[in-house]
């Protein structure tokens, strides 16, 4: 008999914790950039530790350009803190940038400090002009120019028409690609003023499009209607609007007719889809066929407000090439392509799934080594990426009395195709296989719950077993399925994670099974 065993798939995440120490130092600097240009904003970050919970503690930082010790807010009272500032140097030169504790501070913040107590850095300003960042027409565009206590005025150079200076801010809607020099002056609340000078770039982000089907067939005698969808793409992540007002079909450089329907989509983040049903006219194709060409193609251009010109969409279609088959696939009933089975038993049967293209009169048989077991013979309508399923029939049976490996396949004799037909293979194992090796289950064992990360199974060692087999069901008596077979020359067996993913459901209820092969 089988033994049989029970199991639980149970998906879990296993999440963890890693609870670190404060270990930061006192006091420490940096600044960003370490060299800028007159006028361009240096970024400056001070960090604090103390060794326990403080009152209100405010650090201070000295620029090193003549302007005093500052507070950088906020204050710290939960260490450790970080505060950032930033700082626009008028004159060129290198600068230490110190930090440190203010002298008037509580003094529970000195005493909990820890050392060391004071930082600096250094940052080097010359008088070249500031390069912004890249912007993109039709995307949002931002640069923090400076302090907000300041003022800030453009005054002189080109602009792109759709930014503007807002308080300490550069921002809008780019409208237009090109390279753009301007002049800014900032005037601090001492009354002292910076002017400097700026580069900045718009680019226009590139646009793509891809067709699904790219390519069809169609009856060369009657008009043909298909369905495409388009697939557009954006360098960039922006909104944009996208249409076309007239699809064209053409051979080589002569127009053959139009479809005159305007079609839209609007993209968002950079990705959008748009699909539309196309008719192809009887006249069309015959004037195509005049020419003595069999290719058309099928264009619509489409336009966007933002992006960098206009992207085609092509099509081909081609015409009277009559029947063909492009995807062929065996298997037996139970989807598997190979199977062992014992000396004169029965094999519930096999199918073959056509995928074809055109419209004509398939024949072909079933073949089993170099018998033909069957023949097939039925006439298939137009269609352009249909799929047919013929099952083997009942009678004859698969032979099952001759030991050893056969291979069955279906051949398609019309239309003809010189390709290596896909097969399934059964083995005959022989007589001896009709006493059952009986085989101990290790585990899992019955009723057992399994996580879904790692499912093995193992099993006792037999001497006069060469190979063996697992199998795992689904289900009771008749509604029980076979979802996942393989074969082991060892006592155990891992499921690969994609089999795992694909074929087992968390949370539900299965059976094994292990049966022993003698060859």
């Amino acid at each position: 008999m089988y033994p049989i065993k029970r199991l639980f798939v149970l998906l879990f995440a296993l999440s963890i914790v890693s609870l670190l120490p404060n270990t930061a130092s006192a006091v420490s600097i940096s600044a960003s950039p370490r060299s800028a240009s007159v006028g361009q904003p240096v970024r400056i970050s001070v960090q604090s530790s103390y060794s326990s919970t403080v009152p209100s503690c405010f650090m201070q930082i000295n620029y090193g350009d003549g302007s005093g010790w500052t507070n950088v807010p906020p204050a710290c009272s939960t260490p450790p803190c970080t505060n950032t500032t930033t700082h626009a140097y008028a004159t060129p030169g290198t600068y230490t940038i110190q930090a440190r504790l203010n002298p008037a501070n509580d003094p529970d913040c000195g005493l909990f400090l820890l050392p060391p107590a004071t930082a600096s850095t250094s940052v080097t300003i010359s008088n070249q002009d500031i390069t912004l960042t890249d912007g993109v027409v039709g995307m949002k565009y931002e640069y923090e120019l400076g302090n907000r206590s300041n003022r800030y005025r453009k005054i002189g150079g080109t602009l792109d028409r759709g930014l503007k200076i807002v308080r300490n801010t550069l921002t809008g809607l780019p409208v237009r690609e090109g390279k753009y020099r301007f002049q800014v002056s900032s005037t601090d609340p001492g009354g002292t003023t910076i002017n400097t000078w700026y580069n900045l770039k718009i680019t226009r982000a590139l646009l793509t499009v891809t067709t699904s089907p790219n390519k069809i067939t169609l009856d060369r005698n009657r008009a043909g209607s298909f369905r495409l969808t388009y697939s557009f793409k954006s360098s960039e992540e922006l909104n944009d609007t996208l249409s076309s007002g007239q699809g064209i079909f053409s051979a080589g450089s002569r127009r053959l007719g139009t479809v005159n329907k305007n079609i839209f989509t609007r993209m968002t983040k950079g990705a959008a889809q748009v699909s539309e049903q196309v008719t192809i006219p009887l006249n069309v194709i015959q004037t195509a066929q005049r020419m003595g060409i069999d290719k058309i193609s099928y264009q619509r251009t489409f336009s966007a407000e933002y992006m960098d010109a206009a992207t085609t969409s092509s099509l081909a279609v081609t015409v009277g090439t009559g029947f063909t088959f492009t995807n062929i696939r065996i298997t037996f009933l139970d989807n598997t392509s190979k199977k062992f089975v014992k000396r004169n038993e029965k094999i519930a049967g096999a199918k073959v799934e056509l995928r074809y293209e055109g419209a004509g009169l398939l024949k072909g048989y079933w073949q089993v080594d170099d018998r033909i077991l069957a023949r097939v013979t039925k006439n298939l309508p137009f269609s352009s990426g249909r799929t047919i399923t013929l099952r083997l029939p009942a009678t004859p049976l698969l032979p099952t009395h001759s030991i050893g490996s056969h291979r069955l396949r279906f051949v398609i004799t019309n239309p003809p195709m010189r390709i290596p037909f896909p097969q399934v293979i059964y083995v005959v194992t022989g007589e001896d296989l009709a006493t059952v090796h009986p085989i101990y289950l290790i585990g899992p064992v019955g009723g057992a719950t399994v996580v879904e990360k790692e499912i093995s199974f193992l099993w006792k060692y037999r001497h006069d077993v060469a190979l063996y087999q697992l199998e795992i069901f689904q289900g009771k008596g008749k509604k029980q399925k076979t979802v996942f077979s393989a074969f082991s020359k060892k006592t155990t067996y891992t499921i690969p994670k994609p089999v795992r993913l694909k074929k087992l459901e968390p949370g539900k209820i299965y059976s094994w099974r292990i049966t022993g092969l003698d060859q």
